[in-house]
């Protein structure tokens, strides 16, 4: 199961982890890799992002609602 913390980082370089993060994205990119993620990972992957770059309210509350 991936954590939205991984993913994230397959899109940010230069985060610690991140090239661990890519590899499992081009495995599961290139079939050789079954992926599960939770249920409200586009929420949690919204949560990260806001937290690591210090987003507002006004910056997530669209993106949150939109759903």
């Amino acid at each position: 199961m991936l954590d939205a913390s991984v993913v994230v980082k397959c899109f940010v370089p230069g985060q610690g982890g991140s090239a661990e993060a890519r590899e499992l994205r081009d495995e599961y990119q290139a079939g050789r890799l079954s992926v599960v993620v939770p249920s409200l990972l586009f929420l949690e992957i919204l949560n990260v992002s806001a937290r690591r770059w210090r987003w507002g309210a006004a910056a997530v509350g669209g993106p949150a609602s939109a759903g």
